[in-house]
């Protein structure tokens, strides 16, 4: 475990004070190695899978709200990602094909992708410059009995939260 922390970049001090018991916030130290809003690491000889279940709701793990809950049996792993609410179990010689699963112990977050909506893809400020490269476009071909076209972006009685509209107004 200790390990483990070492060469996702925590320092060699903290971890020393974790093996050492002045950060170990855990329940029993025995078992169970703990530090606040890191990790909380349970070994057992029983079946992981069910005690990482039991362990994430005590009263300990929520307190002190730590990101990963790790539970091994040596042959096993079992870790919980508190924050993205993801659980992952691997046979625990394969340790390094799963290194992603904490890199935020290295200060890198898992991206979550959130789709943008319409209305945000299509904002009014980029309509209306649409909207006045068309007139500028038109201006020319519209001949003189228009006169010019002046394109005016901002809506009349202008106030704060009125979206943006085209106002053509012929010259003469």
């Amino acid at each position: 475990m200790f390990d483990l922390l070492l060469a996702y970049g925590r320092s060699q001090s903290s971890v020393t004070r974790l093996r050492n018991g002045s950060l170990n916030v855990a329940v029993d130290s025995a078992q169970e190695v703990a530090q606040k809003s890191i990790v909380y690491f349970k070994k057992t000889g029983n079946d992981p899978l069910t005690l990482i279940e039991d362990l994430k709701a005590t009263p300990a793990v929520v307190r002190f709200s730590t990101r990963f809950v790790i539970v091994t049996d040596y042959a096993d792993l079992i870790a919980h990602d508190t924050k993205t609410k993801e659980t992952i179990g691997f046979p625990i010689r394969e340790i390094d094909q799963h290194f992603t699963f904490f890199l935020p112990w290295a200060g890198m977050e898992k991206a979550q992708y959130v789709a943008e909506s319409h209305a945000v893809l299509r904002s009014p400020a980029p309509r209306a410059n649409t909207a006045r490269r068309r007139v500028a476009d038109q201006a020319p071909r519209s001949g003189p009995a228009l006169g010019a076209l002046r394109c005016d972006t901002r809506p009349p009685n202008s106030g704060v939260g009125h979206a943006r509209r085209i106002h053509l107004r012929a010259t003469r």
